[in-house]
């Protein structure tokens, strides 16, 4: 058996910036499978030599950090939150078993401090497979799941972990005092963490693309593959999220701003995958082996596949499309 690998790759990274990172490995053989989803942000606030925000954050370190497991009320909650904007975005799958880390830590230097906070969750997708055949093995697989966000407050206890605010509330009163009557920092620093809308509007058709045998761990071994290296490769350059900052004044000049560049995913699908859509929604035309024709390389030099393979996979997943919609005469949303 072959995989396919979807990945969004940035251009360039920034250390210490907002960030969202999706993972999963899809086995459509199989009724569920995992995936994982990190979120990253830095608020940075320049505060200069000789105020107050210097006086109180200088040398200042110290980290919160909350978890849920799946059996908490507040991981079930969240669930549902994402699982009711998956529906939105037009997707059938399901996620469940969600467990959550959270965690935001302060630094304090002379002339600046940075709050770094980072968010995982794990969890289980269910509901990937619209439709499969048995007697060939090709499947319909849902990848329209990806947009993993929530723009409500997200809680753990009584915090908020989908606000950077949540930790200069708690942790910096005093500084929170200071600049809680300019609107624009408020509304700067409440900005959703869980954010992969990046994710969910990049075009699957501009993401990078390789097909071949790879250690995908878990319930996947080595001796399911064969002994195939194929790949198809497709790149684009994604844009930087600018930088967003936003100045006040109270004894002095302050800066507050938040890193926001491109964000990354990597999607593992079991088998020979194509991409195509069906009724507006992108989906993946899954069967067994690559289509009789397709260029295959051991040797790890790139194949010819990179000029031709496209349009080949284009075409499988056109049939098997076709295959199922004369099936069911009938859509599947």
């Amino acid at each position: 058996m072959i995989f396919l690998v979807l990945m969004m790759v940035p251009f360039f990274a920034l250390s210490h910036a907002n960030a969202t990172q999706i993972n999963a490995v899809i086995n459509p053989q199989n009724p569920e499978s995992q995936f994982t989803a990190k979120y990253y942000a830095t608020v940075s606030i320049e505060h200069g030599e000789e105020n107050k925000i210097k006086d109180v954050l200088k040398d200042r370190n110290w980290a919160i950090s909350k978890t849920a497991d799946v059996n908490d009320s507040d991981s079930v909650a969240l669930a549902t939150k994402l699982n009711q904007k998956i529906s939105e975005d037009g997707s059938s799958a399901k996620i469940s078993d969600l467990s959550v880390e959270y965690q935001a830590t302060l630094q304090g230097k002379n002339n600046y401090t940075s709050i770094n906070y980072i968010i995982t969750l794990t969890g289980t997708l269910s509901n990937y497979v619209l439709d499969s055949d048995d007697s060939s093995g090709s499947m319909l697989v849902d990848v329209n799941w990806r947009g993993l966000s929530v723009v409500d407050p997200v809680l753990i206890g009584e915090y908020d972990i989908n606000s950077p605010l949540s930790a200069i509330i708690e942790k910096e009163p005093e500084i929170y005092s200071l600049m809680e009557s300019h609107q624009k920092i408020i509304d700067l620093l409440s900005e959703n963490l869980l954010d992969a809308e990046n994710i969910m509007h990049s075009p699957l058709s501009k993401w990078h693309f390789s097909y071949g045998p790879m250690g995908l761990g878990g319930e996947i071994s080595e001796d399911t593959m064969s002994e195939y290296s194929v790949a198809n490769i497709l790149t684009e350059t994604y844009p930087e999220k600018n930088t967003v900052t936003e100045t006040f004044t109270a004894d002095s000049d302050y800066v507050f701003g938040i890193m926001r560049p491109v964000d990354s995913a990597s999607i593992r699908v079991v088998g020979f995958a194509a991409l195509d859509t069906l009724n507006g929604v992108e989906i993946l035309g899954v069967t067994p082996l690559p289509p009789q024709g397709f260029a295959i390389t051991t040797t790890g030099d790139v194949p010819f596949v990179i000029s031709y393979g496209l349009p080949i996979a284009m075409t499988v997943a056109a049939a098997i499309i076709g295959y199922f919609l004369f099936k069911n005469r009938t859509t599947f949303f």
